[in-house]
């Protein structure tokens, strides 16, 4: 809990000194969502992972 609290309070901090980094990390985490659902999605209809990781320019 008190580990969950040093995040809260760490991402208000970037979130008021550094708007840029913060929306970094979100943009981040988005680009990792999309690509480990476009990676599952791949699996799922049986293709292979080369075109996803072209998609994504990897």
């Amino acid at each position: 809990m008190y580990k969950f609290i040093q995040l809260l309070v760490l991402l208000a901090l970037l979130k008021l000194f550094a708007p840029e980094v913060f929306s970094l990390i979100f943009d981040l985490l988005g680009f990792m969502a999309n690509l480990i659902s476009e990676l599952l999605s791949s699996l799922q209809s049986g293709g292979t992972l080369d075109g996803t990781f072209t998609d994504f320019g990897l």
